[in-house]
């Protein structure tokens, strides 16, 4: 056998050791350090935060930009309103002005009526029946000439009974009673067949009758009046504004025996 010494023993030790290094030591495996991933993933997460957030904020201006814009849609809309209250206003202001004047001028007529002037003639203006009267035909009597605002409606109806209910009393005085309104032909003719009235209605469509007369007021409508005329075409009576239609005929009714007992029944 050889004969190992020492000074090999001691040579062979360090390969030995080597070789069990070799055989059980792995080279070590490089791991992925965990601190060098989160704050990665903290900064990505961060980010992502902000985005939502910036887009959040952006939604709440843009949800508060509607509401203002809205706001200053309505603001803008009291501005036209307010631009066509003043324009009606004014328009209101004109018509009020132009009735004001009519009506005036319409006093100022019935002011050169009176009493004692001649009443205004009116000539071929149908009655209820589409014959044509003028107030020429009626000289020599009394005529009663009534203005009404419209057929069929209570205070006129009420006045129309009430005239149609007197009726003989006015003719044994030798007074002649006439309707005058703004309707037509066949209104009045149903008028007085409905109320059986016994003495014409005369149709001033046209409203010339009702001017002459001052009947005409404010709105094209007609004033509620009497005017009673001699056999000499003059006017003796008058009411400018009627009260109480329903019993008005009455007071007509006494005018008229006043006059009837005071003038004779001559023609000039």
């Amino acid at each position: 056998m050889p004969v190992v010494t020492r000074s090999m023993a001691k040579r062979a030790r360090p390969e030995a050791q080597d070789d069990d290094q070799d055989q059980t030591s792995e080279p070590p495996v490089k791991k992925q350090k965990v601190s060098e991933r989160k704050p990665r993933e903290h900064k990505t997460a961060k980010k992502k935060a902000s985005v939502q957030k910036t887009s959040a904020k952006k939604q709440t201006a843009s949800k508060k930009k509607k509401p203002a814009a809205a706001a200053s849609k309505k603001k803008a809309a009291p501005k036209k309103a307010a631009k066509r209250t003043a324009a009606t206003k004014a328009a209101q202001k004109d018509k009020a002005q132009n009735n004001e004047a009519d009506v005036a001028e319409e006093e100022e007529k019935s002011e050169e009526l009176g009493v004692g002037v001649i009443a205004p003639d009116f000539n071929d203006v149908l009655n209820e029946k589409g014959e044509t009267v003028s107030l020429k035909d009626y000289r020599g009597r009394f005529v009663a000439l009534y203005f009404y605002p419209r057929d069929n409606t209570p205070g006129c109806t009420k006045e129309g009974q009430c005239f149609r209910d007197l009726c003989d009393e006015f003719k044994a005085l030798n007074c002649s009673i006439l309707g005058v309104s703004a309707d037509k032909v066949e209104s009045h003719q149903k008028f007085v067949e409905k109320q059986k009235f016994n003495f014409s209605l005369l149709a001033d469509t046209n409203r010339e009758v009702i001017q002459k007369y001052g009947a005409l007021k404010a709105g094209n409508k007609i004033r509620r009046s009497t005017v009673l005329i001699d056999p000499n075409g003059k006017i003796v009576r008058m009411w400018s504004t009627v009260r109480g239609a329903a019993q008005h005929p009455h007071q007509v009714l006494a005018a008229l025996k006043e006059e009837a007992g005071e003038k004779s029944v001559s023609v000039e």
